[in-house]
């Protein structure tokens, strides 16, 4: 069980408990912001200017990209920095000298790198030049006088594995016209599949045309994909459903994963919930025996997730298989990376269990949300096997030698962290940088030096990242660094003050969205002046900005507004609040009324058709249960609540 602590109040003045001593605390915050806020730009101001020019554009010339690269490592988006680097090199060569140079300290991420790589290293008699060059070749597409040239100076030493590998690859890349060229390559056991594959991805019916499809195309990743592909492409949607419904086994995993789910996605999606949930039921199919899809890029993981997420409402929500639905829910927890999408898996995969009346794999599943007690999912798991949300614990302080500290300090991430916290950098492009630095905490020395740092530089955010990171991390303890207190105007709600804030800005003062709101409570102008009428109080678009006071004040009035205008709801409410009061009205006529038992409120939530609205409830839900349960002194009611409460509903009994 991830353990929830409050840190000593030596290392973590958050915590402190009491009215006074948390205003005490809270203003030593902004007072430390406020500070650092004042002092002039640094040297690291030129680069953080020249980063917000590099990750915007890309005009700039290699050696523009690959110096500051080299000249500013491990700072946000380098690898989008360097494929612009690479991709410079199509219109301005450089030097084999400086391709191996840039490229021993940062290895090739695009396969044309990979190539000048290889042939860079030719040139200079390097022995690592044919492991590379044999990486490219099987890698796939690359313009046609590379690969004359490439092919030219490594040919003789490629197998016949080599070519069947890289025609495999040009298939699925859909280079029709780099196929057709490798294509007499191949050996002649693959050649029938191959080239139908061609075919297909040329817009022609191989057995049209002559060509024989072999019946192991059927089970062939390559070929389902292509011909999969063409079919939906060329708005054959049911041929494309029916081919991937009624595949036998596959007889290998998908030669490039990101692919094929996002192509089995598309194609679920166009079918009806019977094809959703068998296509999703083979999504494993497609990788190894054993593959941790949480290990893997944010692509797959984002793909796979929704599709098992597709495949596993669709069982549950339409065709009343919670025995099934179960299955495909835990694979969505197992395969996300972070703790709100792992937690909401493995207790939808509890819910259906429990929906199918087996109650020992429910409480498995259960058990496996309950892991994340900061979690709306984690609570809501937690109730449902009749516990309380976890004791909190103190730690033994963690003390960085004085070699740490120097080494962190002089890091050019933690430099330009302060570069941007003083104001170098709006509060969007910020959050690149503390998250980078938040994901780098992977050990408690490193997790309490960024603390330290964000209690130095007055930054909530960067404790709210720190947080989440280090949970991710499996770094334990620290989870409530990222649970702030702020000073909170008088008679307000406490509770939601703070969850909605975590939530809209991160505890970030001066946040300014691109759908232009303001400040902690992320305001929009109009609903903020609208707001200061009925108060009574003078409207200042610039204090939403410059007086957390005002925008808190602003900002829970407004919520208190929504909460009367839905009877007391806090989800509709904050519906309300993230989507517009008329949306949530809405969705009640589409989905049905939770408040009176039309539907369940798990079921309502999650039927939100905004991703955002849905995941900002979720979120802010889990956010006011974990304040109240760490600060239960600031509870309106006494004692802390858990999800159910705030759902308003009575708490499951077993």
């Amino acid at each position: 069980m991830i353990k929830r602590i409050l840190l000593a109040t030596a290392a973590l003045p958050l915590a402190i408990a009491g009215g006074a001593a948390n205003a005490q605390q809270a203003d030593s915050w902004d007072q430390m912001r406020e500070r650092v806020e004042r002092q002039q730009p640094g040297l690291m101001a030129q680069v953080l200017q020249q980063w917000k020019q590099l990750t915007s554009s890309s005009a700039y010339d290699f050696e523009t990209y690959a110096g500051f690269i080299e000249r500013n490592r491990g700072l946000p988006q380098q690898d989008s920095l360097q494929r612009k680097a690479e991709q410079a090199l199509d219109r301005q060569a450089a030097t084999a000298q400086r391709l191996v140079q840039f490229h021993d300290g940062f290895p090739p991420i695009t396969n044309t790198a990979k190539a000048r790589y290889a042939m860079a290293l030719g040139q200079l008699g390097r022995d690592d030049a044919f492991r590379w060059a044999r990486e490219a070749w099987r890698g796939g597409d690359m313009n046609a006088v590379t690969e004359a040239y490439f092919a030219g100076l490594f040919g003789s030493r490629l197998s016949a594995e080599d070519h069947n590998a890289r025609m495999d690859a040009l298939l699925w890349q859909r280079s029709a016209e780099a196929a057709a060229r490798q294509i007499s390559f191949v050996s002649p056991e693959k050649r029938d599949i191959y080239m139908a594959r061609l075919a297909i991805i040329q817009g022609q019916d191989p057995a049209s045309i002559g060509l024989n499809v072999p019946a192991e195309a059927r089970s062939d990743p390559g070929y389902l994909y292509n011909q999969a592909r063409q079919w939906r492409r060329s708005g054959q949607q049911s041929a494309a459903i029916s081919l991937l419904v009624n595949a036998p086994t596959m007889s290998a995993p998908a030669l490039d994963g990101e692919l094929w789910l996002a192509e089995t996605l598309e194609v679920a999606r166009d079918g009806g919930p019977s094809s959703a949930y068998r296509i999703a039921s083979k999504v494993d199919q497609a990788f190894a025996p054993g593959a941790d899809i949480s290990d893997m890029s944010y692509p797959i993981r984002d793909d796979y997730t929704s599709l098992v997420w597709l495949g596993g409402t669709s069982a549950l929500w339409q065709l009343g298989d919670a025995s099934g639905a179960a299955p495909l829910f835990y694979r969505y927890g197992a395969a996300a990376k972070t703790a709100p999408t792992r937690s909401k898996g493995f207790y939808w995969a509890g819910y259906a269990a429990q929906r199918a009346g087996d109650m020992a794999e429910a409480d498995r599943y259960y058990e496996m949300a309950a892991q994340y007690p900061e979690m709306f999912y984690g609570q809501l798991a937690l109730e449902r096997l009749g516990r309380e949300i976890p004791a909190l614990e103190q730690p033994a302080p963690v003390q960085p030698s004085a070699t740490e500290r120097q080494e962190f300090n002089d890091s050019v991430l933690v430099k330009a962290v302060r570069e941007a916290a003083r104001g170098g950098l709006n509060w969007r492009d910020t959050r690149f940088f503390l998250t980078e630095l938040a994901d780098s905490a992977d050990t408690p020395v490193k997790a309490q030096m960024v603390l330290d740092l964000a209690q130095e530089l007055g930054r909530r955010d960067l404790a709210v990242h720190l947080g989440a990171a280090t949970q991710g991390h499996g770094v334990e303890d620290f989870e409530v660094v990222g649970y702030p207190r702020l000073d909170v105007p008088e008679f307000s709600n406490w509770t939601m003050v703070h969850a909605i804030s975590r939530q809209e800005s991160e505890f970030a003062t001066k946040a300014l969205s691109h759908a232009n709101a303001y400040g902690l409570m992320q305001l929009i102008p109009g609903t903020a002046q609208d707001t200061a009428r009925k108060l009574g109080v003078t409207y200042s678009r610039g204090a939403l900005l410059e007086d957390p006071q005002y925008n808190m004040r602003l900002g829970d009035a407004y919520f208190g507004q929504l909460m009367d205008r839905f009877d007391g709801s806090y989800v509709l409410a904050l519906v309300g609040y993230n989507a517009g009061p008329g949306r949530a009205i809405q969705w009640i006529r589409s989905n049905g009324d939770p408040r009176k038992g039309e539907i369940s409120w798990e079921d309502w939530i999650e039927r939100i058709p905004f991703f955002e609205t849905k995941n900002y409830v979720q979120r802010v839900l889990g956010n006011a249960v974990t304040y109240e349960h760490l600060y239960p002194d600031q509870s309106r009611f006494g004692e802390p609540r858990g999800p159910s409460r705030f759902l308003g509903r009575p708490t499951p009994t077993r």
